[in-house]
């Protein structure tokens, strides 16, 4: 069972945007900064590449297709990273204004995606940006050969710990989005070249782990020089709103924009008339609205970070409707 939260745009502080059918557009540029500590720390990156590809939709998918056409752009001269590079493709206005799904494969004029956009209105006419997904190399970069291959810490403050040995190095989570909250954990090593390692699957380099703008990211820090570890993301900010699917159980997500979003701005495709049922335990209604309940082990409950503390263990607090 899943619902959706829509993040708003940042319109209403002034930054703008626009559409081209057949250019990507320019979007504002800009960073964030954060302090990585000992234990457990939750990231959002917020920020993006820039715009690969964007225009209107000719023909949408029907029938289980999964294919977006548009006849005024080569999309071949324009997504042209090949595997293991994700293109995420969102949707900015009309009844799936922000929903986004990964680009499987794609012709001149066709995208194939992984997701049923049609499920959630996507239609004719509807503008649409694409942009390539940051990588784990992009987020948080490599290390000096040299450093890595002793597993020391960074001397100059700049890196996570790396280690072939999954408890002596820092590790990224990142979600699987699967429906027992399960996640992917990742590590730098040095063997013939700086590779980030998947943990259970060290062959191969996975630099090229896509992470999502929405992904809710824990970073678990074992080095303690220096501490804090400053974190900087650099990207493109996306000014449009961002619609998210939330699955029965726990869902790790950050929010879409990079700076702070008041809870009662995140609409939860709440009734028209603003009604609850209090007490009624029902779960999600036909509407697909968040469960609302009087008892908190009954509701959807939203845990928000407090702040990381001395140890780097969040705390969190919770809300319900």
């Amino acid at each position: 069972m899943k619902t959706s939260l829509l993040y708003f745009s940042l319109a209403a502080i002034g930054l703008g945007s626009a559409f081209a059918q057949t250019q990507a557009v320019t979007k504002p540029v800009g960073y964030k900064t954060a302090e990585i500590v000992p234990g457990f720390n939750l990231l959002a990156p917020n920020l993006n590449n820039a715009v690969s590809a964007a225009g209107d939709i000719d023909d949408a998918p029907n029938d289980g297709s999964m294919v977006l056409t548009d006849d005024d752009v080569d999309f071949t001269a324009l997504l042209t990273e090949a595997a293991p590079a994700v293109y995420l493709v969102k949707i900015l206005d009309g009844t799936a204004a922000g929903r986004i799904a990964q680009i499987n494969s794609i012709t001149a004029t066709t995208l194939t995606i992984a997701d049923d956009l049609a499920a959630v209105g996507v239609a004719v006419g509807d503008k649409y940006e694409i942009r390539k997904a940051l990588t784990v190399l992009e987020v948080f970069g490599n290390a000096d050969p040299a450093h890595v291959s002793t597993g020391a810490d960074d001397p100059a403050g700049t890196t996570l710990l790396p280690n072939a040995d999954p408890t002596l190095a820092d590790v990224v989570w990142i979600p699987t989005f699967n429906v027992d909250g399960s996640f992917s954990e990742f590590l730098r090593v040095y063997s013939n070249g700086t590779d980030w390692k998947k943990i259970g699957q060290f062959l191969g380099a996975f630099g090229d782990q896509p992470i999502l703008p929405v992904d809710g990211l824990y970073v678990q820090r074992v080095g303690t020089t220096p501490n804090p570890l400053p974190f900087i993301s650099v990207g493109h900010v996306d000014t449009t709103g961002t619609a998210l699917n939330i699955l029965t159980g726990f869902n790790f997500f950050s929010r879409a924009l990079p700076v702070g979003v008041p809870l009662g701005d995140v609409d939860t495709d709440s009734p028209p008339d603003g009604t609850v049922n209090p007490g009624s335990g029902s779960g999600l209604d036909a509407a697909g609205v968040l469960a609302r309940d009087n008892d908190p082990t009954v509701a959807d409950v939203v845990w928000n970070p407090i702040v990381n503390g001395i140890s780097g263990n969040p705390d969190y607090d919770r809300f319900y409707l």
